[in-house]
């Protein structure tokens, strides 16, 4: 049953549970596809009955959540990639890009409606979605009558073919790619990305794993537009230039493609682009928009060196246009927006400075990529100045060594950021009345206990994700109106 078509929203649950490679409960997958948690069960239910449970399935653990389950990687990836129902706008606009990108000659508007089983009305609304989010100055839309073409600006095409094939690299299913399309060949691709990494080695050049698909994928590029650049001659630096050299040997050697110059020129100024080489413009853009954020922020961990450092990539990144949003990574970012909304806040504003200091449009630039850097440096503040870390009293209602083995627990998991006293029963009123604390942990509900002069936050002995959700909630709160308001 490989030749399943399944729905856009279905594959979108397999693609969020091979990512997170644990247990998701209903309720989350609900909310990263903003529907019902019924809907969500009614999904999984027509995908396993779909899939061949030889490919995967997923399985229900009370408790717990989901979990996808996959025996076979390789079919499972066309699941989630080769077998897609135009169903949705993204897909729609993805497929039109990807056949306006691999055409060598205009499309006619009448074939596309056939082809892609739409109105000339879903079409026409299809081609301004995408000209809203993909289309540049240089990357521009031809229409005549009713045909379809893009101008053949050939490093905007290369762009867009990276942009759009590095948007939907799946790390976690060995194929890698999700919106194939046109000739591109796993197989080759997968045998030249092991070329390169053996060649980037030698090298001693590093590259984090995305940066390294995202070089290999330029390479590919080159190998099948070999001869639509237009001369480039940027200045050579002679690390890189021998690096060339060995890109070029491998191509003719191997693979028995010549790559002129004007190639080795564009894949050397890629490469050196994913080596995040700062200019003392973007240097004076990074300080304006910390400043600007530090007037409109309680943020004293801004001036990290670890953040600027973070903060100088990603406008480096901004600058080479490679900061676009990704699937692998999206997940784990809403999560943390959930958890830190002022943090999101402030990575939203950052962004938004640094485009309009560099004067760049927001459409492929992701707001969200500077929260971790950001959370981390507010940690690593937190960590250095215990005295304004918030102090929690821990009462429990369990047996002493269960108490205890919760407590520490509660410690590890908090250490740096949070600190702990007790564990304490929950009938010592005097304990709870003359301890100095922010806010109380407590495994009852003490809301009709008593009256109670701090705020508490309750918990199962069990400590789920949510427990722990709720009392970094408290923290930070407490945080921000003490120390950060």
């Amino acid at each position: 049953m490989d030749n399943v078509i399944l729905r856009d929203r279905q594959r979108r649950i397999l693609r969020f549970l091979n990512g997170n490679q644990i247990y998701m409960t209903g309720q989350a997958l609900a909310e990263r596809l903003n529907v019902s948690a019924r809907t969500v069960r009614s999904d999984i239910v027509e995908i396993n009955r779909c899939i061949d449970p030889t490919v995967a399935v997923i399985t229900a653990y009370r408790g717990k959540g989901y979990r996808l389950e996959i025996a076979d990687r390789d079919r499972f990836h066309n699941y989630i990639s080769r077998n897609v129902a135009l169903l949705t706008r993204e897909d729609r606009t993805q497929y039109l890009l990807l056949r306006l990108l691999w055409s060598e000659a205009p499309l006619r508007l009448d074939l596309l409606e056939d082809e892609m089983y739409i109105s000339r009305t879903t079409l026409e609304n299809d081609i301004r979605a995408l000209q809203s989010s993909w289309i540049t100055d240089r990357l521009q839309f031809l229409r005549h009558r009713d045909t379809l073409f893009l101008v053949q600006e050939e490093p905007e095409i290369r762009i867009a073919f990276l942009r759009l094939y590095s948007e939907n690299i799946d790390f976690n299913s060995r194929s890698g790619i999700i919106s194939a399309g046109g000739t591109l060949n796993l197989e080759q691709l997968s045998v030249l990305r092991s070329d390169l990494r053996h060649l980037l080695v030698r090298h001693k050049i590093l590259l984090d794993d995305f940066s390294f698909i995202y070089f290999a994928l330029a390479a590919w590029v080159s190998s099948f537009r070999t001869g639509r650049l237009p001369q480039i001659c940027p200045d050579v630096a002679p690390p890189l230039q021998a690096v060339m050299q060995d890109v070029a040997q491998l191509f003719s050697g191997k693979y028995e493609i010549p790559l002129p110059l004007s190639e080795l020129f564009w894949l050397q100024d890629t490469l050196a682009k994913l080596q995040r080489q700062p200019s003392q413009a973007m240097e004076a853009v990074m300080h304006q928009a910390i400043g600007a954020a530090a007037k409109e922020f309680p943020a004293p961990f801004l001036d990290s060196e670890r953040f600027f450092n973070a903060f100088r990539n990603f406008i480096c990144d901004c600058t080479n246009r490679m900061a676009f949003p990704r699937f692998d990574s999206q997940d784990l970012l809403l999560e943390l927006e959930s958890a830190n909304p002022d943090l999101a806040q402030l990575s939203r504003f950052l962004t938004q400075q640094a485009l309009q200091l560099l004067d760049l449009p927001n459409t492929a630039v992701d707001p969200l990529t500077l929260l971790p850097s950001l959370i981390a440096a507010k940690n690593r503040f937190i960590t250095r100045h215990p005295e304004i870390q918030p102090v929690a009293l821990v009462v429990c209602h369990l047996p002493d060594s269960l108490s205890v083995y919760l407590c520490e627990r509660l410690s590890q998991h908090f250490a740096g950021r949070l600190r702990l006293q007790g564990p304490f029963p929950v009938y010592d009123r005097g304990a709870l009345e003359h301890t100095d604390c922010d806010f109380l942990i407590s495994t009852v509900d003490m809301t009709g206990f008593r009256s109670l002069a701090v705020p508490a936050v309750t918990i199962s002995p069990h400590l789920t994700p949510a427990d722990f959700g709720a009392i970094n909630q408290m923290a930070y709160e407490t945080m921000l109106q003490k120390h950060f308001s």
